[in-house]
């Protein structure tokens, strides 16, 4: 339900400055942004499911964040351009890469579940080992007592001649 409030939050201040209904000063879209980026990494460390949500309502804020800066900078300066046009230019273009951003943080962290999952079913981490000093020491020994001539097949196995 939190996570629900956070996104309906960060979509109805991305709308309100789309249609120009309410841009507020860049500080207080920054507080906010800092706010969820601290939820957001306390939700990943704590619980890692469903940060999909708070994850995409940080950068949803933060692209808000981006288009009120440069609406600020941009009525100040007194470019050609009207501000809001410009802002809505880059709120469009900062959503779309949140997107993307959300899309492929999905597919990394499913990657790494699929790629996690083979490698705990294959066995192929090393379990953690008391560390045994007899054990460490005479394996050292035996080595250097073992032949260590290594020999390498290329092709058929060739008979010798003698």
């Amino acid at each position: 339900m939190v996570r629900l409030v956070f996104l309906l939050t960060a979509i109805t201040g991305w709308a309100s400055v789309f249609i120009e209904w309410w841009i507020p000063s860049y500080k207080i879209g920054g507080i906010f942004s800092f706010i969820l980026f601290i939820i957001f990494i306390s939700k990943v460390v704590l619980n890692p499911s469903h940060n999909l949500i708070y994850f995409a309502s940080w950068l949803i804020s933060l692209s808000t964040l981006a288009s009120i800066w440069i609406y600020h900078l941009w009525e100040e300066k007194g470019f050609f351009f009207q501000p809001i046009s410009i802002t809505r230019f880059f709120l469009i273009v900062l959503l779309l890469l949140s997107f993307v951003a959300v899309f492929i943080y999905h597919q990394a962290v499913l990657s790494y579940k699929r790629t996690r999952g083979n490698v705990e079913k294959e066995k192929l981490v090393v379990e953690n080992k008391q560390f045994n000093l007899i054990e460490f020491i005479k394996k050292i020994f035996s080595k250097s007592k073992a032949n260590q001539e290594i020999y390498l097949t290329l092709g058929e196995v060739i008979e010798d001649r003698e």
